[in-house]
């Protein structure tokens, strides 16, 4: 029986059978939107959605990658998650992957009631396919199928205001939260000395934080906060830390913008989002993954007050575990960022071969393939000398702007959040 894929009153109808629990529904249509975002910032035309008469599919590529049919949701996965199943997150054991994706896979049914508590890491790890779905073919071959009522009644379901009705806050914070947030970068240590030290800091921008400063006074007004989520900017998948603007001090006419942010209440994360999650508030489309702009005006969502936050006086192997957003995550994904493109950081690793026949690291000399004979050829890591952690939009790379260097040295090169000179590493090397 076909169906109207255009309207979107038609998909609510269907969506609210297939889920009548409206915060179970809300959390399919975040994890959709999600997985579309990702999606999107690969290829516009990567992915689909279709509406059935008892079901919704969402493609990317070639695969489907998040389903919903009557009282269960279904989401693929790379391979393995490393969640235990249960009476409400079952994993399909007979399910042996997709060839599309060359990767492993894993394919989970979660029944409806559970889906506002699926874990993080069975999340991570479907988003992880979408991913890679989208780079195995950036057109999906489904798109005569597509439903624009569905996407249209999920964006509304998301944002809708009678849904979007804010918690109060913890503690003695003020009960009203303003319906706009700022998304910001900053560096995760000068974001943790702050916190640390009471979750009162100020930091400046070089650009006009003008809508930041007429939205601050809009929320004192009605006696609310103004939030702000900062991501890690030497990282910025995730957000990591929230707060509050106290004050924003705008660059003096015909002066260089210089943007003075006061701010206070600076909490950890424990569990942190994906920056995807937000929506921009003028466009009402989710941050793009691979977005790096350091000042994007939102809309608050429901969930930034119900996060749990870390407190500084956590132990320290707390502060540590290998959770998503924990130190060592943004760490991966910081490397990740650095290196994010693989077509100049191959060409670079050529051009060296080329020139010297070998990747000798450029600080202590270390060739992989000199020591390691055939596991070790072409093998090394690429280092921007430039560093984008500083950089507040997106940079042009050349070769010259990067340089081979071995992992040993990587690593000293940025300990602490730093990016040393190669020459001071140099300097510090001691031969035996």
């Amino acid at each position: 029986m076909a169906v109207d894929r255009v309207d979107p009153n038609v998909a609510a109808g269907i969506l609210g059978e297939l889920c009548p629990d409206v915060n179970a529904r809300r959390s399919w249509a975040r994890y959709a939107l999600q997985s579309v975002g990702i999606a999107g910032s690969i290829s516009a035309n990567s992915w689909e959605i279709t509406l059935f008469p008892h079901g919704v599919r969402l493609n990317v590529g070639q695969v489907a990658v998040l389903e919903l049919w009557p009282g269960v949701a279904v989401f693929y996965c790379c391979a393995p998650v490393p969640i235990e199943p249960s009476k409400d997150l079952q994993r399909q054991k007979d399910w042996l992957g997709y060839r599309a994706v060359k990767a492993e896979t894993e394919r989970w049914r979660v029944d409806v009631h559970a889906l506002p508590r699926v874990p993080p890491r069975l999340v991570e790890k479907h988003l992880e396919l979408v991913r890679l779905a989208a780079l195995g073919k950036k057109a999906s071959p489904f798109r005569a199928a597509h439903s624009p009522g569905v996407f249209t009644y999920l964006e509304e379901l998301a944002s809708d205001a009678e849904l979007e009705r804010q918690p109060a806050l913890p503690d003695d914070k003020p009960v009203a939260i303003h319906d706009i947030c700022v998304y910001a970068i900053r560096r995760a240590d000068a974001l943790d000395e702050g916190w640390r030290q009471g979750g009162a800091f100020s930091f400046t921008e070089g650009k006009s934080w003008t809508r930041a400063a007429k939205e601050l006074a809009a929320a004192k007004r009605t006696g609310a906060v103004l939030p702000i989520v900062f991501a890690d900017a030497c990282g910025t998948n995730h957000l990591i830390f929230r707060a509050q603007i106290d004050d924003v001090h705008l660059p003096s006419r015909g002066r260089k913008a210089q943007t003075r942010i006061v701010a206070s209440r600076l909490e950890k994360l424990a569990s942190p989002p994906l920056k995807t999650e937000l929506v921009i508030a003028d466009t009402g489309r989710r941050i793009p993954a691979g977005h790096i702009r350091s000042y994007v005006i939102c809309r608050t969502p429901q969930w930034l007050y119900a996060r749990d936050v870390v407190s500084p006086q956590a132990p320290p192997e707390m502060l540590d575990l290998p959770e998503p957003g924990t130190e060592g995550r943004r760490k991966l994904v910081q490397h990740l960022i650095r290196e994010r493109n693989r077509a100049l950081v191959e060409e670079k690793k050529r051009s060296i071969l080329q020139s010297t026949g070998c990747l000798a690291c450029e600080v202590c000399g270390f060739d992989f393939h000199q020591h390691y004979g055939t596991l070790g050829h072409g093998f090394c890591e690429v280092h921007h000398l430039l560093a984008l952690c500083d950089a507040s939009s997106e940079v042009q790379t050349k070769l010259e702007d990067l340089a081979v260097v071995c992992a040993n040295c990587h690593r000293v090169i940025h300990r602490g959040g730093e990016a040393r000179e190669l020459a001071t590493v140099r300097a510090a090397l001691r031969h035996p």
